[in-house]
């Protein structure tokens, strides 16, 4: 209300100019929400088709995608970093829509040849998703997403880096990518109980893993059998 309690006709003019102001503002944001959610909703179905090309691979990079924002959470990284992470997970094995089906859905175990021909999907992860125009903090994601398989000790793949030269986001997503592949079935072999799998992990902190990210996994791995035990 007008300080006086009557609202001048100048009162009026200024209040007009704000609400265009304020308009626009409100409708530039429900605009950005709607591309941000067409974005992720895109992000995710390439994820996801991937996935498609092979029963036991179903669901791979959901949850793969799930448990690196929660191991991410754990270690205290912000909602916008975590937002980033997200993208780099959902699209980590994109590279493997150039992996013949052949190779990509054989059942049983791969051939020395065939496994160094599925490793490079790490690469070509790399070399499709810096192709998108990715733009700000998110200029990141071909770098994240092509780094879960490197290892803390500089044995991994595709670039052999080491320590901290791996980013952060592929150092988090290594432990989820391991994670559920441990405790997935396969044509070969059944899937790792949860504890088996942590323990698994554990023995290769130092060398395959990040050992600052070993307290936020096993926050992670704590939560995830807690809501574990209450489903049986």
């Amino acid at each position: 209300n007008s300080k006086n309690g009557i609202f001048r006709p100048e009162d009026f003019e200024i209040l007009e100019a704000l609400s265009g102001f304020a308009g626009n503002a409100v409708e530039n944001s429900l605009l950005y929400e709607e591309l941000k959610t067409t974005f992720h909703s895109v992000v995710e179905v390439l994820g996801a088709s991937v996935d498609a090309k092979h029963a036991y691979t179903a669901g791979h990079t959901e949850r793969v995608s799930q448990y690196t924002l929660s191991i991410a959470r754990h270690h205290g990284l912000s909602k916008e970093e975590r937002e980033v992470i997200r993208v780099a997970a959902y699209l980590h094995d994109y590279g493997k829509i150039g992996i013949p089906d052949a190779i990509l859905t054989k059942p049983g175990r791969l051939t020395s040849e065939e496994f160094s021909v599925m490793r490079s999907h790490a690469a070509k992860t790399f070399e499709i998703l810096s192709r998108m125009q990715f733009r700000g903090p998110f200029s990141e994601v071909p770098a994240i997403a092509s780094s879960h398989h490197e290892k803390w000790d500089g044995r991994g793949y595709p670039r052999g880096l080491k320590g901290k030269e791996i980013p952060l986001g592929g150092r988090i997503m290594a432990y989820a990518d391991v994670f559920d592949a441990l405790t997935s079935k396969r044509e070969y072999r059944e899937p790792m109980t949860l504890k088996g799998a942590f323990e698994h992990i554990r023995g290769e902190v130092g060398t395959s893993f990040d050992p600052t990210l070993f307290p936020a996994f096993r926050a992670f791995f704590k939560e995830l059998a807690a809501k574990d035990r209450k489903k049986t």
